[in-house]
């Protein structure tokens, strides 16, 4: 598991101290704020992977510390503490969006669970969106090159097509990009998230093709 930045607001310095200490043997790096104020400050001007919030600070309410975090620092994923657990609580900052919800008191073993599938899903979402923007770099429409009149129409043809819930016949000599063009349409469409699959038709009889297609 790879560390992440964390930062526990709580005002009882014993949870405070004591999550410091099991998530640093963990390799984490953390930091403790014992007020909403100073905690909230803390988030704004830092660059926290994970925040521990307490929902019953003396200065701020912890509700309100979490629906700001979210609307601020969305990358941030928050887990909320309380000693005042009720399904209500736990379903409110949820609907929030708390990544997860720690009811006091709460083992080592709980603690360290719920930090560390935070953690992974923020490195996967992390991972997702810097592969998603390499695709779009890779297969972005200026990348295929070419400045004829034909060319050009072409571009402005699947551009217009790409966000489109419809069919594409793309078709042409080898070697002329219609795979480079079929990979940029289905980067820049509503499917993108799903698998491109290229298929070489040359190597299928038109039966086995048209099996394999349809």
């Amino acid at each position: 598991m790879e560390s992440a930045n964390i930062l526990v607001i709580d005002d009882e310095r014993v949870i405070c101290e004591g999550c410091r200490m099991s998530l640093s043997e963990k390799g984490h790096t953390v930091d403790i704020c014992m007020s909403g104020k100073a905690g909230l400050e803390a988030v704004m001007e830092g660059t926290y992977d994970l925040v521990l919030l307490d929902m019953k600070l003396p200065d701020l309410d912890g509700m309100d510390i979490l629906k700001t975090v979210r609307k601020t620092k969305p990358n941030v994923y928050v887990i909320v503490m309380t000693g005042y657990s009720t399904v209500q609580n736990a379903v409110e900052a949820m609907k929030i969006g708390a990544f997860d919800y720690l009811s006091k008191p709460f083992t080592e073993d709980e603690l360290v669970v719920a930090v560390d599938k935070a953690a992974e899903k923020k490195r996967l979402v992390e991972e997702n969106l810097y592969l998603r923007k390499e695709l779009l770099d890779r297969f972005s429409f200026n990348n295929i090159v070419g400045n004829n009149p034909k060319i050009l129409e072409v571009f402005a043809k699947i551009q217009k097509v790409a966000p489109m819930d419809t069919t594409v016949l793309i078709y042409g000599e080898s070697g002329t990009g219609k795979e480079l063009f079929a990979r940029a349409i289905h980067v820049h469409s509503r499917r993108a998230t799903r698998q491109f699959v290229a298929v070489d038709c040359n190597t299928f009889s038109p039966t086995l093709l048209e099996s394999e297609l349809f």
